[in-house]
């Protein structure tokens, strides 16, 4: 990086975050595989305890062949709706993140949609992009004021692992596939307390798709499966981006005016262990105090802050008044905070 970051200024309005996290739902293939597979599999020559020393992924879901982000979606939706004891005509609006989609028009919103068998036509929309997409609409709905029973879903995630290099180091064992749901509900209280974003483009190539001048040269044209599509994802060196993702984790608590003293569980859900530690450095706390999926779920990009919130719950970390900090930490480079209270 050639010159410091200048960070925003903090804009989360005391009016906003009238809203609750009123149910979840997790949506994984049935199909778990450990590094040892991987690594017997692709014919990698690599300990796998250097493996899992750095990469700290032990396991992973892979989605079968004929699977689509739908198809995972779907299932986390319908745990979300049956846990929130309401029906998918009680929707309000549908944000939909992933990376690729089922298909790259029209918007995979609308495909959920229609396979939820809704009856209204109501406002769906994506927020693409990797890890950071499901944060940004969590901040987003944060901002709405939303009237009784207008019930937000947010669906996360889909097909992730054969998008990366499947004979890279870097990649071969990092991905999972799995999707999330959350499902919003309006509330009297405050529940969202704090939200900061950064951005720090001069990262931006730290993890990164190939263009679709580079797909296209690819011969993509004719293949009926779009494998052209596959492995086309890169992680770099991450480390260079450390020292950054130490600093925005203080810089960003000391924008929300709180401490760790305040905070009695972090969540975090990033692209690697390497930026795990740096949040905890950032934090200065120790390894008890975060919580993260990274290795059983792998890097389940837009669906890891959902799984992760969700497997949180599963295991009764989030008791009424909790307060939670959720990281993300995604491509771009782009890091987000939000002060959760339960």
């Amino acid at each position: 990086m050639n010159q410091p970051i200048i960070y925003p200024p903090y804009t989360f309005s005391d009016t906003s975050g009238y809203c609750s996290i009123l149910s979840t739902g997790i949506g994984l293939p049935s199909k778990r595989i450990s590094t040892e597979d991987i690594l017997l599999e692709n014919e990698l020559k690599v300990d796998p305890r250097l493996v899992k020393k750095h990469i700290a992924v032990n396991y992973r879901h892979i989605a079968h062949a004929d699977q689509c982000d739908s198809d995972l979606q779907l299932i986390a939706v319908e745990q979300a709706l049956e846990s929130a004891q309401i029906s998918a005509d009680d929707l309000y609006k549908i944000i939909v993140n992933k990376y690729m989609g089922d298909y790259l028009l029209p918007m995979s919103a609308s495909f959920l949609q229609n396979r939820l068998n809704i009856s209204q036509s109501i406002h769906s929309f994506d927020i693409d992009g990797g890890i950071i997409s499901s944060f940004q609409a969590l901040d987003l709905v944060s901002k709405m004021m939303l009237k009784k029973d207008e019930y937000i879903l947010i669906a996360s995630g889909g097909i992730h692992n054969r998008f990366a290099q499947q004979k890279d180091t870097r990649h071969a064992f990092l991905f999972g596939d799995g999707a999330g749901a959350l499902i919003l509900a309006p509330s009297n209280k405050r529940h969202i307390l704090g939200s900061y974003q950064i951005t720090n483009p001069h990262f931006s190539n730290i993890c990164y798709s190939e263009g679709l001048t580079e797909v296209i040269q690819k011969d993509w044209f004719g293949s009926k499966t779009q494998k052209a599509f596959y492995e086309n994802y890169h992680v770099n060196d991450t480390t260079v981006a450390s020292q950054f993702v130490s600093e925005a984790t203080a810089i960003a608590l000391e924008k929300m005016k709180i401490s760790l003293d305040d905070i009695d569980i972090v969540l975090y859900a990033g692209i690697n262990v390497t930026f795990e530690h740096a949040v905890r450095e950032g934090l200065n706390c120790s390894s008890r105090q975060i919580y993260s999926t990274l290795s059983e779920r792998g890097n389940t990009m837009s669906a890891a802050l959902p799984i992760t919130i969700h497997e949180a719950q599963k295991e009764k970390l989030l008791q009424p008044g909790t307060k939670s900090l959720f990281v993300t930490i995604g491509e771009g480079l782009s890091c987000g905070f939000m002060y959760y209270q339960w």
